[in-house]
């Protein structure tokens, strides 16, 4: 058991959560296409970032948190609604700019930190290095036509070709050296980072005595999405790896889950709200969403701690 040595700092007029051994829950979502493109990006390009966001909660104050924001919903919406940002913030009824003003005075008592990682998928492609294909066999039908196709030949003439033909023009094919979802493993990685190995030694050293000795059981809760199996995967290659995260990740994650959002997780549709500020910040349309300033008032206070 953890030995107190002094108070919890405070932070002026901000809530955080309480440093305690109880457990916490880390809500993801993502605002975004989290693969690379297949080609050079323009500057200004709808695809260019993906933003992936972490929300950090106490786990009984999100039990004990979560029935008020549902009664802020019923009592300004009508009902215990879903909340989608990219469409929600589009529609600035009256109903709904008063929902936002009380859900933003909500957000600003609440307890939570969160972590927000910018990818930048056109620097990443314009930076990065082509390879050759390095196993040829192993190349797939679809990606076979694919670079046949895109090499300027005619569809319908693949068929025709000898697999020996296929092969030496897969062989010869140049890529770019990144994977696919490349964007998606670097802001989860980052995130894990940043909540393991700096914002708990930051938060917990100076009120602990034996911190080195003890652990925060930590839970991950994601949007329900396609990426469910990526992202498992994804996990257990880093809580199998030699690494001070891997080995943090191994002994203090005690569960992973994919709720839908219609099972109106609050920590979800925050993670989703804040990362959908990032969205229209990077992509300079802030001015265009005046239903979003309170929120963004709020959310700049909270991300100078």
């Amino acid at each position: 058991m953890y030995k107190r040595k002094e108070k919890t700092q405070s932070f002026k007029d901000i809530t955080i959560p309480r440093i305690t051994q109880s457990r916490k829950i880390i809500y993801f979502d993502e605002s975004g296409e989290e693969k690379m493109p297949k080609e050079e990006l323009s500057y200004d390009s709808t695809e260019r970032y993906f933003i992936y966001t972490g929300v950090i909660f106490n786990n009984y104050d999100v039990e004990n948190l979560e029935n008020y924001y549902f009664n802020l919903k019923i009592k300004y919406l009508g009902r215990i609604c879903t909340i989608h940002s990219t469409e929600f913030f589009r529609k600035p009824t009256n109903r709904n700019t008063k929902f936002v003003k009380a859900l933003a005075e909500f957000i600003d008592t609440l307890p939570f930190l969160y972590i927000t990682v910018i990818v930048d998928k056109k620097t990443l492609f314009d930076s990065s290095t082509k390879t050759k294909i390095k196993k040829p066999m192993e190349t797939t039908f679809k990606k076979a036509l694919s670079i046949y196709t895109e090499k300027g030949f005619p569809h319908n003439d693949f068929y025709n070709k000898t697999v020996k033909e296929i092969l030496q023009l897969t062989s010869d094919y140049s890529i770019r050296n990144i994977y696919d979802y490349y964007p998606l493993t670097l802001a989860y990685k980052t995130i894990l980072e940043e909540y393991f190995l700096k914002l708990l030694p930051q938060y917990f050293k100076p009120v602990f005595k034996d911190w080195d000795k003890g652990s925060v059981r930590t839970e991950f809760k994601f949007e329900t999405s396609p990426n469910k199996e990526r992202i498992l995967k994804l996990t257990e290659k880093i809580r199998h790896e030699d690494s001070e995260l891997g080995k943090k990740l191994y002994r203090d994650m005690f569960d992973i889950s994919f709720p839908l959002k219609k099972a109106q997780y609050m920590g979800l549709e925050i993670a989703d709200i804040i990362s959908y500020g990032y969205n229209l910040e990077k992509y300079k349309r802030l001015t265009q969403t005046p239903m979003y300033r309170p929120i963004r008032k709020v959310l700049l206070r909270r991300n100078k701690l």
